[in-house]
């Protein structure tokens, strides 16, 4: 199979200077404003400036600059919250977030499943206002993210907005080992193969045909994946799954920069012919849209639930100087994706082919359709 190149969060090998002047050169004799208010401030700040939180404010302005809740600047502490979050075993509260660039708000994509969070009550569309009474801007959603972790058993308290309410409610959660079950599945109705997906890590594609494989065994011929709540993941993960039940040569998705250049995944793989149906909400997002919109447009699936949440762009990491990494990272938007008939999801959502609501009743209308 050739896996997507493109992971959401991937070490790249790319190399950037962390100084100033590399980042800002290209006005007049390579000295631009930035580099003039930088002087500016070091020779006439009444106090002697610390260089090294000037730099770094400078690179989180920089990223920030560009509009895009998902391009940031990640200090080598952010970065080891992602890096935990991707390999399912993190210190927090159990969120996936996204920033709004309407309202510029943390936005709730979703609250994992036994979680302080999800046991909270915050669910997607939720807004947090403050994190420990500091506000928080969906330009520096990684920032956010990062305060929320912290040493299990200590204390985090949220202002959230719930949403459809107008007055912001404070919410605290006691911080604990989150440790994410990628999968999960049971037999329904004797021949209904049931799996749900929480997320899309390193292990999650083995874990799927692991216990999509045994479902069979014990007498499987259908199939609900369930999506709700996933807020994506690892890209590789998903159209692995996707390959599984697709014939070769599917196109699975593709990927286009700024220049237009294309990167198609195709499957490489003899599919499993078996009548699939897959449950999507709000907060399913980013690789699961990439699953769906795969399954969807290539008639291998039908859809049942909500609109998804819309996330149709990826990022890639870019290490500041990799022999440093206490440098941090820069993680930008490199490429929007589109589903196989050319389908552009980023703020849309994918449609289900079924519009229904509550999760039973959701999960009803798909037994109901492989019966």
């Amino acid at each position: 199979m050739k896996n997507l190149k493109i992971l959401l969060i991937i070490l790249a090998t790319a190399v950037l200077s962390s100084s100033a002047t590399y980042f800002f050169a290209g006005h007049t004799n390579n000295y631009s404003l930035v580099d003039k208010a930088y002087t500016m401030l070091k020779d006439n700040y009444y106090e002697e400036i610390d260089e090294q939180k000037a730099e770094i404010g400078m690179l989180y302005g920089l990223a920030a600059s560009m509009g895009d809740p998902y391009t940031s600047y990640l200090s080598a502490e952010e970065y080891e919250y992602y890096d935990n979050i991707l390999t399912g075993s993190y210190s927090g509260v159990g969120l996936s977030l996204s920033g709004n660039e309407e309202d510029d708000l943390v936005t709730v994509v979703s609250a994992f499943p036994n979680t302080p969070a999800s046991e909270a009550g915050l669910s997607s569309g939720d807004k947090i206002i403050t994190v420990d009474g500091t506000a928080v801007t969906s330009l520096k959603i990684d920032e956010a993210a990062s305060k929320m972790k912290g040493k299990e058993g200590t204390e985090v308290k949220l202002t959230v907005l719930k949403a459809g309410q107008k007055t912001p409610v404070e919410i605290t959660l006691k911080r604990r080992k989150i440790e994410l079950e990628t999968t999960s599945g049971k037999l329904i109705n004797g021949n209904i193969a049931y799996i749900k997906i929480n997320s899309f890590e390193g292990r999650t594609a083995e874990e799927f045909s692991s216990k999509f494989n045994a479902l069979c065994n014990q007498g499987a011929r259908k199939l609900i994946i369930d999506l709700r709540d996933n807020p994506g993941g690892l890209v590789h993960e998903a159209t692995a799954i996707a390959e599984c039940f697709l014939d070769k040569g599917n196109a699975i998705v593709y990927t286009e920069d700024k220049n237009g250049k294309q990167d198609w995944v195709y499957a490489d793989n003899a599919n499993a012919n078996i009548p699939i149906v897959i449950l999507e909400n709000e907060g399913t997002a980013s690789a699961s849209e990439i699953l769906i919109g795969a399954l969807k447009d290539n008639k291998a699936a039908t859809v049942v639930g909500e609109k998804s949440y819309g996330k149709g762009v990826i990022q890639k990491l870019f290490p500041l100087t990799p022999l440093k990494t206490s440098d941090g990272y820069l993680k930008i938007t490199i490429a929007r994706y589109f589903t196989p008939n050319g389908i552009d999801i980023n703020h849309k959502g994918i449609e289900p082919d079924h519009k229904i609501s509550g999760d039973e009743a959701q999960l009803n209308k798909a037994i109901e359709l492989l019966k």
